[in-house]
């Protein structure tokens, strides 16, 4: 052992003071850094998100870029985004207007294809002094708040694979609306400005769509990266209610009368509806006694007769034959509208195969040949009543307007037109 002196033994005390302040030091210091580098990997994290979010978004305006010639753009660049790792920038955005007075009809050196395109302008809703874009992808749904400064929300309607329906009030004009939020991916977006597209078509080509039975298109804007598009408030679809259309031919009637009106109005604009079954037709309003009116709803599966690319197979229990050939006319919307009848005249649904092939054998036993096939039952499937039978105790010419509605050869089946003067519903 060593003796130390008073003044050794004070030193070495400070100097092992010295050390613990040191290590506490190096300790609240080595914390501070384990915080700043989960804050770093926090905000890096965020980085991510915002930097998907605009990618999304600007695959958004390059799709609608694509629809407009780039003559008629005029470019602002309002506000640009852009994200840098170690200086060396990897994304930039800019937001780009349409010049508000564009004629592309006076833009002479235009190909004749383009000399005939249109522009959709849609309002697009943001907050001074922010850019418009979102944390995250959904669009918030709390009952009582109100979208744009103008529809309150009430309740939810229904969500769908691509959109969130709503029922709101109109604040301004004291009104109750359906608003539809489309989801905020490419697919969903597409075919919300499908839907757009064509509800404007259909309300320009005459005077009140309201005496078609077509939904009616009230409002659409850009907000918080989401397409809104306010449509009338309907009542309930057809779906909820098909007990009253049970052995009733009155009740059948005027559905038939309603539903193809919206048809031939379709057809001579050569809209195809693509998706015509018992949730896509609602009561225009709730109904006083008997009295029941109908509108069809739901077009962003629709498509122009020429332009196949947004083609969705609908529900096979609706799905016309011709269709396992690609094969899209008018003619299949009044196949289904066929098969509606005979649900809810029956209170069953007509053709309840699984697959493709099985439907068409289902159709072929049911109804008659196909044109050009047969289609044999290599799996066993249970035979199907024929449509003679179903209807067997049924008016003549009840079967006969059934029967044209349901031709397996599109080019024979009734159109809408056609179909109206019908001594059956005459």
């Amino acid at each position: 052992m060593f003796d130390l002196s008073i003044d050794e033994s004070e030193e070495l005390n400070k100097m092992q003071d010295e050390v613990i302040k040191m290590k506490d030091e190096y300790l609240i210091r080595s914390r501070r850094l384990y915080l700043y580098q989960l804050e770093l990997e926090k905000r890096l994290h965020q980085l991510h998100e915002h930097k998907i979010l605009l990618s999304d978004h600007a695959e958004k305006l390059e799709y609608l870029n694509s629809q407009l010639p780039s003559q008629v753009f005029h470019q602002h660049h309002l506000q640009d985004f852009s994200f840098s790792n170690n200086g060396t920038e990897e994304t930039t955005f800019s937001f780009i207007e349409v010049e508000e007075n564009a004629e592309i009809n006076k833009i002479p050196h235009l190909t004749p294809d383009y000399q005939s395109q249109k522009i959709l302008e849609i309002p697009y809703i943001y907050t001074p002094g922010r850019t418009g874009y979102e944390i995250t992808r959904d669009f918030p749904i709390i009952i009582g708040e109100t979208i744009s400064d103008k529809y309150r929300i009430d309740r939810t309607i229904s969500n769908t694979q691509i959109s969130c329906l709503l029922s709101c009030l109109d604040t301004h004009k004291k009104n109750k609306v359906c608003v539809k939020i489309i989801l905020n991916d490419k697919q969903s977006f597409k075919r919300g400005l499908n839907e757009l597209r064509i509800l404007k078509n259909l309300q320009a080509s005459c005077k009140d769509i309201s005496q078609h039975n077509i939904i009616k298109l009230l409002d659409y804007f850009y907000f918080k990266e989401h397409l809104f598009i306010v449509q009338e408030l309907l009542y309930e679809p057809v779906s909820t209610i098909s007990e009253v259309f049970i052995e009733n031919v009155d009740f059948l009637q005027r559905f038939a009368i309603d539903v193809l009106k919206a048809l031939d109005l379709l057809s001579v604009n050569n809209i195809i509806h693509c998706d015509l079954n018992t949730e896509n037709i609602l009561q225009a309003k709730k109904p006083v006694g008997n009295d029941y009116h109908y509108k069809i709803i739901d077009f962003n599966s629709s498509i122009l007769n020429k332009d196949k690319e947004l083609f969705s197979y609908p529900m096979l229990a609706y799905a016309a034959p011709e269709i396992s050939e690609g094969k899209f006319t008018c003619a299949i919307d009044m196949w289904s509208f066929g098969c509606i009848l005979i649900e809810l005249y029956k209170g069953k649904i007509l053709f309840t195969a699984l697959s493709e092939q099985q439907l068409l054998y289902q159709i072929q036993e049911t109804i008659g040949p196909l044109p050009g096939k047969h289609v044999e039952n290599t799996k066993n499937w249970d035979s199907p009543q024929t449509l003679d039978d179903l209807l067997s105790n049924e008016n003549h010419l009840f079967k006969d307007f059934i029967k044209k509605t349901l031709a397996t050869d599109p080019k024979l089946r009734i159109t809408p037109k056609k179909a109206l003067l019908h001594p059956w519903l005459n």
